[in-house]
């Protein structure tokens, strides 16, 4: 049985695969490891690409369905004690695994381990060293030595978990469940909230990890129209557990009302004001007044009513 085992979806990704496939049997020899490649119905030579490293990497070829279907997919036919997720046009240092394992073996109870990674553009241009860095709370991230102390805090707070950087063990992710093959985008920050609410998160500030940015093919990429909607919808499905987590972090629930009322403007200046209204509303549940005038404009259209009912609402606080 192997210790790991790496899941790769691929769309279209002929042209990336090969160093993203050398880069997963690259890494230390002792570390029993196999490297399955989910072909989510790619129409160029993906297929073909992964192929040629038979049998060093098992490849499955399926309808195209989206990375998480293909993720799913992955993980039903892994068979390590330990999964780890490589997007199609990303790589791994060769020290990567090793250094994985060597924090699960020092800290039993982690149920997942995370790296840096560092953004590149197509001309290999570095864009981000490091992606860590560029997150809100960094002091939050590595004031705690290896393990993650407030990492839903942290979730909560801005993207933080690279997908490529992930390691968990089988059991967590049994726990835990599968990825939410309705979310084409935020499918991951989903995953890694649940995976925290099982178990406390290891982290490795150093940069395991090469992501290629800006990659219009990638399974990953984002589409920014359908960004508000997914994380408003993966924070309302895990708001109670959220908050939760936070009253044990020690962090208070204004972040995760901040960020509801951020969801709410962005949707509400790209008039989905029916979407907008739910993360108003969320946002006024956990007693944030700030939008309340927005989410009564949603509904009526009487902007001055609106505001008025917000200036009585301040005086009563």
């Amino acid at each position: 049985m192997p210790i790991v085992s790496t899941i790769i979806p691929a769309y279209n990704a002929e042209t990336h695969l090969q160093p993203t496939i050398e880069s997963a049997l690259n890494q230390d020899a002792a570390i029993s490891h196999e490297v399955i490649v989910i072909n989510d119905g790619s129409t160029d030579g993906t297929d073909i690409v992964a192929r040629s490293y038979y049998p060093k990497v098992k490849v499955y070829t399926t309808p195209n369905r989206g990375v998480s279907a293909a993720r799913n997919l992955g993980i039903q036919l892994a068979q390590g004690r330990f999964i780890c997720f490589l997007d199609a046009d990303d790589t791994w240092q060769p020290a990567k695994l090793k250094k994985q394992l060597a924090l699960f073996d020092a800290k039993p109870q982690l149920g997942t381990v995370i790296c840096d990674e560092t953004h590149i553009s197509e001309d290999r241009e570095i864009l981000h060293e490091s992606f860590f860095k560029t997150h809100p709370l960094y002091s939050e991230i590595t004031g705690t030595g290896d393990l993650l102390e407030k990492i839903v805090t942290c979730l909560v707070t801005a993207s933080l978990v690279p997908t490529s950087g992930v390691m968990v063990r089988r059991e967590t992710l049994e726990r835990t469940g599968c990825f939410d093959e309705t979310l084409t985008i935020v499918e991951d920050r989903d995953m890694w909230l649940r995976l925290a609410f099982q178990a406390p998160f290891g982290i490795i500030n150093e940069s395991l990890v090469t992501y290629l940015s800006r990659q219009v093919g990638s399974l990953s990429s984002v589409n920014m129209d359908k960004w508000a909607p997914s994380l408003l919808y993966t924070m309302r499905k895990n708001h109670d557990s959220i908050l939760r987590h936070l009253e044990k972090e020690g962090s208070s629930d204004a972040i995760l009302s901040g960020l509801y009322n951020f969801l709410g403007d962005e949707l509400w200046h790209s008039d989905k004001h029916g979407e907008a209204e739910k993360a108003y509303r969320a946002a006024v549940t956990l007693r944030n007044y700030k939008r309340l005038h927005k989410l009564i404009a949603c509904k009526t259209g009487r902007v001055q009513e609106a505001r008025k009912i917000r200036q009585y609402l301040r005086k009563l606080r």
